[in-house]
């Protein structure tokens, strides 16, 4: 995982220390990010990921979501193959937004408008209703 995204998610880990407390929740949510993370552009930074980035995401990578390489440092033999539903979609896409919400607030980075996840939920209101 590129260097910025690392910290981003190894920072938001210890703020959610606390509330996070299964070692198995912690492992399934580096492979989710990384996964997320291994889909974007080479060259972007994590303020410049867009709402189209995260919907390509969550309606190709993350449905593809296998731990794969990752197994033995894992421990997880699979997340899910096939694509992921409407409720679990949501729950990725909440996951991404807290990681870039945090890093935006530790970065002192104000973010102009709706973020990026916020802006998809916007578009997609079954998206967003699955979080209620």
């Amino acid at each position: 995982m590129r260097e910025e995204f690392e910290k981003a998610f190894e920072d938001w880990m210890i703020s959610e220390a606390n509330h996070i407390k299964r070692e198995t929740s912690r492992e399934i949510y580096r492979v989710i990010w990384s996964s997320f993370v291994r889909d974007l552009p080479a060259d972007i930074s994590i303020s410049e990921i867009t709402s189209e980035m995260v919907a390509f995401y969550l309606t190709t990578g993350a449905s593809k979501l296998i731990t794969g390489e990752d197994k033995e440092k894992t421990g997880i033999l699979k997340i899910r193959t096939e694509a992921l539903s409407i409720r679990y979609q949501a729950r990725v896409a909440s996951l991404i937004e807290k990681i870039m919400d945090h890093h935006a607030k530790v970065n002192k980075k104000r973010v102009e408008g709706d973020s990026a996840v916020r802006a998809l939920m916007r578009r997609t209101p079954a998206l967003a209703n699955a979080l209620k």
